[in-house]
């Protein structure tokens, strides 16, 4: 039995980081490499993440540019492979006011990523404070923005930190 493997599992979706593509079971490794001859992509360049579907042979990959910088990466690019017909979907978000938000990132990468336990510690606290409370909220920029002013913080790099009124400053 192969050892489970860094994932996201979101609805009928499973989701994994470019880093773990190597561990993967041969098939899944073949289909990566299919659905970026397919859009002319580059694993790590244009797509960093990939996510399986449970349902249909589909995948999508997936452009998170700023993945390890920022806290909750926003979605740039993503690329929607129909492995059957040899056929793709592509949608940019580069110029959207309110592109799809990445959350639990650490469950994509593997335990000893220098970077994980960090990424543990503030999904941690976000889900302290309640603002994994309900997932129809958070998916999108100006969504989640509000929720977070909502629960009365920002994101300050890593950290979700509060935000301090003017009126109680003296």
């Amino acid at each position: 039995m192969q050892p489970l493997l860094p994932s996201k599992k979101v609805g009928l979706h499973t989701y994994y980081h470019v880093q773990i593509v190597e561990a993967l079971p041969p098939l899944q490794h073949d289909q990566i490499r299919a659905a970026a001859l397919i859009t002319e992509t580059s694993l790590g360049n244009q797509f960093n993440v990939i996510k399986f579907s449970d349902k249909s042979n589909s995948l999508t990959l997936l452009d998170y540019p700023a993945f390890f910088d920022e806290a909750f990466p926003v979605l740039a690019n993503y690329w929607t492979v129909d492995l059957e017909t040899g056929t793709y979907r592509h949608r940019t978000y580069a110029d959207s006011l309110n592109p799809p938000i990445l959350h639990r990132k650490e469950l994509l990468l593997p335990v000893d990523h220098p970077q994980r336990q960090t990424y543990c510690i503030l999904t941690a606290f976000a889900e302290q404070i309640g603002l994994f409370d309900d997932p129809n909220r958070i998916g999108f920029k100006r969504a989640w923005e509000t929720l977070l002013e909502q629960r009365g913080y920002r994101v300050a790099g890593y950290d979700l930190v509060p935000i301090v009124s003017s009126a109680t400053v003296n």
